[in-house]
């Protein structure tokens, strides 16, 4: 299902692939997706493509979390193995609205992502960003100390990871640490560090100090064992 929004000609057109579920923003990465989408959209038509699980709330809900100056969304239904492996539905999903819209660029976020922009690139000609979050498979290799299921995914995700950064016109990384890996797999001028923040007037709005201690609210996904 999708849903055309708001458009207009005179902006550059992005193609957002996110291969997470949005319509429930309770992890650190879909609040900072969703975060980082919306200021796309405020100078940009952003056509947004991301995958949606079976148990997320109705559409409508789910809606409700995205964006309003979107150009259009494109919720795919997913699940695990479409996740962590390949989905058609997302690939034919992101083919048709590039058939249906002239985009200037697309915006992968992570490996996942990447894997598909490669294979759009190619087919119509469009260069793509590599936005990257972590190291995925140093992530996966991390992860695995606790959880041996981890472990087959780190040859995988180390495969898509390094074919992404290696075909993108330009790659994202939040930290010098990751940047001097991707610009051994690519061009040094490609890469850019663009580290992590948040916009201290939009979520501390308050124009005294309180008279209680501040308090941090932490948004995490609390099957990452950092977290």
């Amino acid at each position: 299902m999708s849903q055309s929004r708001h458009s207009s000609s005179a902006r550059p057109a992005i193609l957002y692939l996110a291969p997470l579920d949005l319509s429930r923003p309770t992890t650190g990465t879909a609040t900072r997706v969703l975060q980082f989408v919306e200021r796309l959209s405020a100078q940009y038509n952003v056509h947004l493509v991301y995958l949606r699980w079976p148990s997320s709330p109705d559409l409508a809900a789910a809606e409700s979390h995205l964006p309003p100056g979107l150009a259009s969304v494109h919720p795919v239904p997913g699940h695990s193995l479409s996740y962590f492996l390949f989905s058609r539905r997302f690939y034919r999903t992101a083919c048709q609205v590039l058939a249906a819209n002239s985009c200037d660029v697309i915006v992968a976020d992570w490996e996942k992502a990447g894997w598909y922009a490669v294979w759009l690139a190619r087919r119509f000609g469009i260069p793509f960003i590599y936005h990257s979050h972590n190291l995925e498979w140093r992530r996966h290799l991390d992860l695995a100390r606790k959880d041996l299921r981890r472990l087959p995914l780190v040859p995988w995700t180390a495969m898509m990871e390094r074919w992404a950064v290696r075909h993108a016109a330009l790659v994202t990384a939040i930290t010098e640490h990751d940047a001097r890996v991707y610009r051994r797999w690519t061009a040094p001028a490609r890469v850019l560090v663009i580290p992590a923040a948040f916009d201290a007037q939009r979520f501390y709005p308050a124009a005294a100090p309180p008279a209680m201690p501040p308090r941090i609210v932490f948004v995490g996904n609390l099957h990452y064992q950092p977290n």
